[in-house]
């Protein structure tokens, strides 16, 4: 937050909660349901592999 706060000049009145990414992607990649891990890889052919949780193992509405 604080490399942050300097790079963009913001004052420290203001609280960072999160920040995103936006732009272009750089390389092709595969996004895939998690097993195992969530540990990015590369395949034989150099295409990035995403391991993403689904979302009904992360939300949770209105108990856990």
């Amino acid at each position: 937050r604080d490399k942050i706060r300097e790079i963009l000049n913001i004052p420290e009145t203001v609280f960072i909660d999160s920040m995103i990414a936006l732009g272009y992607k750089s390389e092709e990649s595969v996004i895939e349901d998690m097993v195992d891990s969530i540990k990015y890889w590369r395949d034989k052919n150099q295409i990035m592999h995403v391991p993403k949780r689904k979302l009904t193992d992360i939300l949770h509405i209105n108990n856990y």
